[in-house]
């Protein structure tokens, strides 16, 4: 998805009530840009205009929309940066037509809308367990988001995943399961496996602890994994390619923060998500490998460790950690 479909799925999501609180935060950032706050408010302006007016499949509905569109055309105001045409009255017609009560997504400038059946989120450093209608078992990692979809185990069972779970698959020939994870989908009937597609991570990764899995780009790149497999699609490059299975990728459901070779710039996203807390890193480890693992230790126990490997400076403003 474009950079677009992204802000236009943030603005959405804020405006009716369905922002994970990493989106408020990616929201908040976005608005100190003046373009990208000219084009909030202005999405804001048409979401405000709406609730005046109920459309309902009526002999007059035509009128009222035709009334919606001048009033928001007479609201625009001249100094604020216009939206493009086709954008504007497409976001217009979403909001008159009712789709903004479900998960809109956004593809280019306007892409199908999806309603969402349920929507079961964890906080940083939380770890859920719950079971779905059809009888799978998921277990759901620290900040993610899993949304069912509507219509889940009719003729068919899709969600949307954007952080880590783990799913034990109840077997259905009938009705295959998927999972969209941005660019990359996977479709399994009963099998269990890891599934981590963190937005701001560089790589969805897969784990396959049972059965069969097919992991598939939207370019049509596929790939059958089996027990014991792994495999990643790179976001930067947009390639599938296979991956040595990562034996300790259950662990964080007992607690466990492990890193196999990891980029510290991903070591630090990991403890960000699971202690709640903003990391700076100013004395330039990004790209430093580090293995370890950290058994249910707390932020100060894990901290001290790093700083004896890579000898940096902690400086504490708040919530956030500055190395250096």
């Amino acid at each position: 998805m474009n950079e677009a479909g992204k802000k236009n799925i943030l603005f959405h999501k804020h405006l009716s009530g369905q922002s994970t609180p990493r989106e408020e935060e990616q929201l908040k950032a976005l608005l100190f840009s003046e373009n990208d706050k000219a084009d909030f408010e202005q999405v804001n302006q048409i979401w405000n205009l709406s609730e005046d007016i109920q459309f309902g499949v009526q002999a007059q509905t035509g009128e009222e929309w035709h009334t919606f569109l001048s009033r928001i055309e007479a609201s625009r105001q001249p100094k604020v940066r216009t939206l493009h045409t086709v954008w504007f009255r497409a976001i217009a017609a979403v909001i008159a037509i009712g789709l903004l009560g479900t998960a809109v997504w956004f593809t280019g400038v306007l892409g199908p809308s999806i309603s969402i059946a349920e929507t079961y989120q964890t906080p940083a450093g939380g770890i859920d367990h719950f079971d779905l209608i059809d009888g799978s078992s998921i277990a759901l990692n620290n900040q993610s988001t899993l949304q069912v979809i509507e219509g889940f185990n009719e003729t068919e069972r899709k969600l949307i995943l954007e952080g880590e779970a783990h799913f034990q698959v109840a077997s259905d020939q009938t009705k295959p399961f998927q999972i969209q994870t941005g660019d990359v989908s996977t479709i399994v009937v009963g099998t269990a496996f890891n599934l981590s597609a963190y937005p701001e991570d560089e790589q969805v990764t897969i784990d396959v602890t049972e059965g069969i899995v097919r992991f598939v780009a939207n370019d049509g790149q596929r790939m059958e994994l089996r027990q014991g497999m792994s495999a990643k699609f790179d976001k930067s490059t947009g390639h599938l390619s296979k991956v040595d299975f990562d034996k300790d990728a259950l662990l964080w459901q007992k607690g466990v923060v492990s890193f196999n070779n990891t980029p510290f710039r991903e070591v630090m996203r990991t403890l960000e998500r699971h202690y709640n807390i903003q990391i700076e890193d100013k004395k330039g480890l990004e790209d430093e490998p580090y293995t370890a693992s950290f058994n249910n230790k707390t932020q100060e126990e894990v901290f001290l460790i790093l700083q004896e490997t890579f000898d940096f400076k902690l400086i504490k403003e708040g919530s956030k950690l500055i190395l250096q």
